[in-house]
């Protein structure tokens, strides 16, 4: 037996050494039917899949199929920071925010319309609007009939919509989520809107590079297919995809572990903010919450947030600052809790301490002792 073969990895040679169709492999499309099949109680043809590079070459291959330079696309703010850079780069169009509740977040129609009768008087063309759902950064979830108003009013708008559900399965026990895939055919036009997908947040494995993408459109599938073969990904990826998506007993225990950690690390972390005094967006999905730190500043503006962002930095607190998500009052910081709860302490310890510190509320030391005694 070979090295690899002892690490559990034996592809195929055949499948190793020949080119991959355009559009990816039909074992690896076989694979992801079935996994939307048993994960997502969704009945998804072959035919409408297309296999990519990441999540990031969705967004960049889609809105260069759809888009011209300059087309603006709408969607909820906050947003995925990422977003920005994938619709802008090649494609040349521009994320444009939809300002949300931060309290109760919503796809309000009103608000789009708002939106995009403002754009069209500035002469300015919108082409698609973007729904990612379960949220990031706010970690919350639209329910179905949210979204079909949404997308049925931009289709009628002549827009395209770009569905993006890369935290699917890292729904919280206490919540129940269905897939835009369960209902897409209640939508008046279906032709219009894609969906996407990829392993990189529901497994967290972002160095595995492969992405999908649903659509109804033939010629958008073909048009994707032909980009793929420029962008091809790789037979390793597709390999050890299918290896991934076809053990469900293992993929049973995978998401029961995964979420009872996601779970338990935010809860871990939302009593403690609750302590401290921090006000946040509640999640019911994902691995982020969005903190309030409004109080804290010095004055309400994005600059004062970087100064905030840059001492806690200095403290060894990583967050991602408001403006950097399209936040549209600053003040407001995005904190990742998905590593190892030990990290997540010490860096609540590191946050908490300094906040209190600077009100000389309570000394270094006595801090630490709360600290311990709270994560017990």
């Amino acid at each position: 037996m070979s090295q690899l073969e002892r690490k559990g990895f034996a592809p195929s040679e055949a499948h190793i050494v020949h080119y991959p169709p355009a559009g990816g492999h039909a074992s690896t499309k076989r694979a992801v039917s079935r996994y939307f099949a048993e994960y997502m109680s969704a009945v998804i043809s072959e035919d409408q899949l297309v296999i990519l590079p990441s999540t990031t070459s969705a967004y960049d291959m889609l809105c260069h199929c759809t888009c011209e330079s300059g087309n603006i696309v709408l969607t909820g703010a906050p947003t995925y920071a990422a977003s920005v850079r994938n619709v802008s780069s090649r494609a040349e169009c521009k994320i444009e925010p939809v300002e949300m509740d931060m309290n109760t977040p919503s796809l309000d129609i009103l608000a789009y319309q708002k939106a995009l009768d403002s754009h069209n008087a500035k002469g300015e063309t919108v082409k698609a609007v973007l729904i990612i759902n379960p949220h990031n950064p706010l970690g919350v979830i639209f329910p179905p009939e949210d979204v079909i108003r949404l997308c049925d009013w931009a289709t009628r708008n002549n827009l395209m919509v770009l569905v993006d559900e890369s935290f699917s399965s890292c729904v919280f026990a206490s919540s129940v989520f269905k897939s835009f895939l369960c209902y897409r055919h209640r939508l008046e036009k279906p032709d219009n809107v894609v969906y996407m997908w990829s392993l990189s947040k529901d497994f967290g494995v972002p160095g595995m590079k492969i992405s999908v993408v649903q659509s109804s459109s033939p010629v958008l599938l073909e048009a994707l297919s032909r980009l793929e073969l420029i962008h091809p990904v790789s037979a390793l990826a597709h390999d050890a995809v299918l290896a991934l998506l076809s053990d469900f007993d293992w993929l049973r225990k995978f998401h029961s572990m995964k979420l009872a950690r996601l779970s338990d690390h935010y809860e871990l972390l939302v009593t403690q903010l609750r302590e401290i005094g921090l006000s946040f967006t509640p999640a019911v999905a994902g691995c982020f919450v969005m903190i309030d730190f409004r109080k804290h500043l010095r004055a309400q503006t994005f600059e004062d947030e970087m100064r905030l962002f840059k001492e806690l930095c200095d403290r060894g607190v990583m967050l991602t600052p408001g403006q950097h998500v399209l936040c549209p009052q600053p003040g407001w910081m995005r904190l990742v809790f998905s590593c190892d709860k030990s990290e997540l302490v010490e860096g609540m310890l590191f946050s908490t301490t300094h906040q209190l510190l600077k009100q000389s509320l309570l000394s270094p030391l006595v801090m630490l002792e709360i600290f311990k005694i709270g994560f017990k």
